[in-house]
């Protein structure tokens, strides 16, 4: 097993779908768990700023589905050019 974590890499798969992959240097089990157990993947996604998934659905099954939603954020001012940052 590599030892050393790999990069995100994210690439198109149709209209409206992207496929993403990572390396991690964990078990695979823990990996498994972390992205199919609502508890851990809320943990997961939950630690950039304190903030938690607004929605949090996993559909376990062959073509099943996730479902990530974070809080909503709602802009008040613009300003042009503008560079949004999420995270």
């Amino acid at each position: 097993m590599n030892t050393e974590n790999i990069a995100l890499k994210v690439s198109p798969s149709g209209d409206h779908e992207i496929a993403m992959s990572r390396v991690f240097n964990a078990p695979r089990e823990l990996v498994f768990d972390s992205l199919t157990n609502l508890a851990l993947l809320k943990r997961w996604f939950g630690l950039f700023a304190g903030w938690a998934l607004a929605i949090c659905e996993v559909d376990l099954k062959v073509g099943g589905a996730f479902r990530l939603v974070p809080p909503v954020k709602i802009m008040r001012k613009m300003r042009v050019p503008l560079r949004r940052v999420c995270g």
